[in-house]
């Protein structure tokens, strides 16, 4: 078997610096997501607040929309870092300490630095996740915490969908299309997402405990866009292995 190599680097770079990418303010107009973004948003600050955090960085930060966000809720000194020139320009303009940065790279602090690392919607974008949690361990103080947030690939939904042979959401298998999603309404022909590495929950535990962070909370988050579903989302992600999006808080060990 030949070795697995990185793909091109332009082309991920290119991906990344399309408007609109996490990070960014939710679309009201042009998202069908839009509220299940914005509460994946509410709940993760919520989380941040009750750390009482003094240095925070947020990987993958985009435009700085959210750190700034968490800069004002807690009165903390808050970092970023984001692949995108742009955006982390805009995020400077916002007030925040933003680094361009290809995460597969490094991130661009000392190590020990800060007392909480956000990580939301990006451990399923690199290509080497366990690098990532390596500098993500490496910046944080000792019992630093790490909040992040990720898909579920496990999800009710993706099980139902796996019986009828169809493709599960939250996973790419074209770099210009979505496919094997067999309906529009599923995602047929949409632009791809970019997930790379999408966890189930017992995946997500084992790759945290593996560079030495303890879970101290793991629950689900609804994404379902449609009212009723997102609601039935809600009641089903009570058991956080079904549930559409995990948000964790883990410390490093």
């Amino acid at each position: 078997m030949g070795r697995i190599s990185k793909p091109d680097e332009s082309g991920v770079h290119r991906f990344y610096q399309k408007k609109g990418v996490y990070g960014t303010a939710p679309d009201k107009e042009h998202t069908r997501v839009f509220v299940s973004a914005q509460n994946r948003l509410d709940e993760s600050l919520a989380l941040i607040q009750k750390q009482n955090p003094r240095r925070v960085l947020d990987v993958g930060c985009g435009d700085g929309f959210f750190a700034q966000r968490i800069q004002r809720a807690t009165s903390a000194r808050v970092s970023g870092v984001d692949i995108s020139a742009e955006a982390t320009e805009t995020a400077r303009r916002r007030g925040i300490d933003a680094r361009q940065a290809d995460l597969d790279k490094g991130i661009l602090f000392e190590a020990e630095t800060f007392d909480l690392v956000f990580c939301g919607e990006v451990i399923e974008h690199v290509f080497d996740p366990d690098f990532l949690l390596t500098e993500v361990h490496r910046v944080l103080i000792p019992e630093g915490l790490l909040v992040l947030s990720t898909p579920n690939l496990a999800a009710w939904y993706n099980r139902i969908l796996l019986l009828f042979g169809v493709q599960p959401i939250f996973t790419d298998t074209s770099t210009r299309k979505t496919l094997g999603r067999h309906l529009a309404l599923l995602g047929q022909g949409s632009q791809p997402i970019g997930h790379l590495r999408v966890y189930t929950r017992a995946a997500l535990k084992d790759i945290l405990r593996e560079h030495d962070f303890t879970i101290r909370t793991i629950r689900a988050l609804p994404f379902l866009p449609f009212p009723i579903l997102y609601q039935l989302d809600r009641v089903i992600g009570l058991i956080p292995s079904l549930g559409s999006d995990f948000l964790v808080l883990a410390q490093r060990s």
